[in-house]
């Protein structure tokens, strides 16, 4: 598979960020997607590909008034492009010439504290080390504290690989640990919750190659569930200080951070967030919705709502 690279534009009308994914045919780089970005994303990340202009591949419908194929070239008049209504696809809005690529250099965003970026839930910020490039591996860690009055909470944590087509690849949990030789690996399954633990010991974690994992995976989804939550008449009700942290192994530094402090009550299950490709990279959005579950399995179904573009 070809190597892409990333490009940030913004829309000078609106003030809105794109992605552009790029991908080298020959001796040019042409355009092969194109996404919003929210302007958190856009304070984190910068084009890896400085060029003052580019054309879009063949997957990709041309300008319908002008045809043309350049990003931010058309040669049309402004009032073809409203940027706000009117469009037959969101293609179209690569070539108005209101879209300027942006070079510019990454901001610091508000939310740092450190070099660790805390986000509040629907949040999305690409996943960089603290040079600000794109991390291959990342260690996820989740946590929780659970009650203790009355009979053990056995929560599990999940993740749940899906293609660019919505279809699950695999399904990584304490029944099946391994995909693809160590792309992903759960640790293991804490049966006991937080009880006992060190004050800054995740409860259970997951290793994830993010450069191994195949070109078809889009999505990475990390759930958490009450293991036998039916025969044990037991749900979110009783556990609190639910958190997720994304570190960068070899560093040993947390770099995004999202702590749920919602009530999630008789809910079983829990979508803590998602990794999407993004260009070159992967980026981190935070969920925290509870939903219904008995077994790890349910969630395979229910998690395709928050793939891209389904949300």
């Amino acid at each position: 598979m070809a190597e892409s690279k990333f490009v940030k534009t913004r829309c000078a009308k609106t003030g809105k960020y794109y992605g552009l994914e790029c991908r080298q045919f020959g001796s040019t780089w042409k355009v092969v997607n194109f996404y919003d970005m929210s302007n958190e994303e856009a304070s984190l990340v910068s084009s890896n590909l400085e060029q003052s202009s580019f054309q879009t591949n063949d997957n990709l419908l041309p300008c319908e008034k002008c045809g043309t194929r350049t990003v931010g070239g058309c040669n049309c008049y402004s009032g073809s492009h409203s940027c706000s209504s009117g469009m037959p696809y969101e293609f179209q809005c690569i070539y108005c010439k209101d879209l300027k690529i942006d070079n510019s250099e990454v901001e610091v965003s508000r939310d740092r504290i450190g070099e660790k970026i805390v986000l509040s839930q629907g949040q999305e910020v690409i996943i960089r080390g603290a040079d600000n490039k794109p991390l291959k591996n990342i260690y996820v860690g989740v946590g929780w504290e659970a009650s203790r009055s009355g009979p053990n909470i056995d929560v599990d944590s999940s993740v749940l690989v899906y293609s660019n087509s919505g279809n699950l690849l695999k399904l990584v949990y304490f029944g099946d640990k391994i995909y693809l030789d160590d792309c992903i690996l759960h640790h293991g399954d804490n049966l006991y919750g937080s009880t006992g633990k060190r004050q800054d010991q995740d409860d259970e974690n997951i290793s994830v190659n993010l450069s191994r994992v195949p070109s078809d995976g889009q999505t990475l989804v990390f759930v958490i569930n009450i293991y036998s939550c039916v025969d044990r008449h037991q749900d979110f009700s009783t556990i609190n200080d639910l958190y997720i942290r994304l570190m960068d192994p070899d560093s040993k530094k947390t770099l995004i951070e999202y702590r749920m402090d919602q009530n999630f009550g008789r809910n079983t299950g829990l979508v803590v967030g998602t990794a999407t490709r993004k260009g070159d990279g992967w980026a981190f959005k935070a969920i925290g919705e509870g939903v219904m579950v008995n077994t790890v399995q349910q969630f395979s179904s229910i998690c395709t709502r928050y793939l891209p573009g389904r949300q």
